[in-house]
């Protein structure tokens, strides 16, 4: 959405190679995400998807808790 600034948020280390984070989206609707893995002598890595908030549940997310 024009106007709207993007935001920076931290991950936390789960098991080897999983990462989690929390985000409060403002709103229902579509979110474009860019995620981008910084490691120290790598090239950065970035991948760039969508998803959708609201009631209803996320796509390809039915069987989870709370989604």
């Amino acid at each position: 959405m024009p106007g709207m600034h993007p935001v920076t948020v931290s991950m936390t280390p789960k098991i080897r190679g999983s990462y989690e984070t929390t985000v409060n989206f403002g709103m229902s609707g579509q979110w474009n995400l860019n995620v981008v893995i910084q490691r120290a002598g790598h090239p950065d890595i970035q991948e760039r998807f969508s998803v959708v908030t609201g009631k209803e549940p996320m796509p390809g997310m039915t069987g989870m808790p709370g989604m």
